[in-house]
C-alpha cells in the first residue's frame, strides 16, 4: 500500500511545496482520503484474516420452530435477510469503526 498511494501522494506533497502550494487543495483531499483508508484497513484487518466458521443451525432450527406461531415470529424477528447489508456497512458499521478507531488514536495520544 506504502508504494502505490503513499510515494505518488508524498510525491505530489514536495511538487505542493516546490509550486508554491498550488496542488495543496488536492493534496489535502487525497491524504485525508488515504488517511481514512488507512484507518479502515487496520480496523478491520482483524475480520478479514479471520479463518473461523460459523455455523447457524441452531439459529435456523430455531427460526422453523418459531414460524409455527406468527406472533413469536412478529416480536423476536431475526431474519437475517430482511436487513440491508450494504447500507448498514455504509452507513452504521464503518462509521462507527472509524469514531472507535479515532477514540482510540486520541486515547493513545494523551497516554
Amino acid at each position: 500500500m506504502t508504494l502505490r498511494y503513499k510515494v505518488p501522494l508524498e510525491m505530489m506533497h514536495a511538487a505542493n511545496v516546490l509550486f508554491g502550494g498550488i496542488y495543496s487543495k488536492n493534496y489535502k483531499k487525497l491524504n485525508r482520503g488515504y488517511n481514512i483508508l488507512m484507518t479502515v484497513a487496520k480496523v478491520y484487518a482483524p475480520y478479514v484474516f479471520f479463518k473461523g466458521c460459523f455455523d447457524d443451525t441452531n439459529l435456523r432450527k430455531l427460526s422453523k420452530a418459531m414460524a409455527v406461531d406468527q406472533n413469536d415470529v412478529s416480536i423476536f424477528n431475526f431474519d437475517t435477510r430482511c436487513i440491508n447489508w450494504s447500507s448498514y456497512l455504509v452507513n452504521t458499521n464503518i462509521p462507527a469503526a472509524i469514531k472507535y478507531a479515532n477514540n482510540q488514536k486520541a486515547k493513545a495520544g494523551n497516554a
